[in-house]
Parts: C-alpha cells; sequence; structure tokens
C-alpha cells in the first residue's frame, strides 16, 4: 500500500498527535531542567530527547507523504510508550500531560499501522 497523507492519516490524527507530542517532549525536557532532581536524571532526560527527535523525524516524512514514515511509526510508537512509562512516575501536571500525548500517539501510531496491514 502507497502511503500518502491521505484522508485517513488526517483523520486519524497521525500528524497532529505527532506534532504535539514533539511539542510536549521538548516542553517536558525543559521542565525537567528547571525542576532538577530526579525530573533531571540522565534516564528521563534521554528518554524525552530520544523522543522529541524521532517524533520530529516522524512529523517531517508525514508532512511531506514519505513511504519511508511507515518503517519508522513502530519504533516511535515504542519509544514514545516509554517516554510516556517514564513521565507517569512524577505527579506533576507537565508530566502528566506528556505522558498522555506519548501515550496518544503510541496508540494513533499502532492504529494507523493496524489500518494498513494487508487483509
Amino acid at each position: 500500500m502507497d502511503f500518502e497523507l491521505d484522508v485517513f492519516t488526517q483523520s486519524s490524527g497521525l500528524f497532529a498527535s505527532c506534532a504535539r507530542g514533539h511539542r510536549l517532549c521538548l516542553e517536558t525536557y525543559s521542565h525537567c531542567l528547571e525542576v532538577g532532581g530526579a525530573h533531571a536524571s540522565s534516564d528521563i532526560v534521554r528518554a524525552l530527547l530520544d523522543c522529541a527527535e524521532l517524533l520530529a523525524v516522524c512529523e517531517s516524512l508525514l508532512g511531506r507523504g514519505s513511504d519511508a514514515v511507515e518503517g519508522l511509526l513502530p519504533c516511535c510508537a515504542d519509544v514514545a510508550e516509554r517516554s510516556a512509562r517514564d513521565c507517569e512516575r512524577f505527579d506533576d501536571r507537565q508530566m502528566r500531560a506528556c505522558a498522555e500525548a506519548c501515550r496518544v500517539f503510541a496508540e494513533t501510531c499502532r492504529m494507523h499501522l493496524f489500518s494498513c496491514e494487508p487483509d
């Protein structure tokens, strides 16, 4: 199946959830550095930056309708899920918002991939 930024992709919110997840990972990264302590641990910072960078690539590929995005989506979903789990360890609004955005993106990726599987 040729991949395009088609009606399904737009209506499923894949691009929008990718853009939101990317933005929130970067905002949360800054938040973690400002708060410091456990928020700024290397594993949290690394997870947020890994997720933000992968989502930026995914967003770019989606924006230009690249077929390459389909190979990247499973990895993006896994990294976003891992980032969500890391953020959920903290009880503050920014971390919860990031976790939610990452989970929505991961779920949207998986729904898209499932819909593209041959019958």
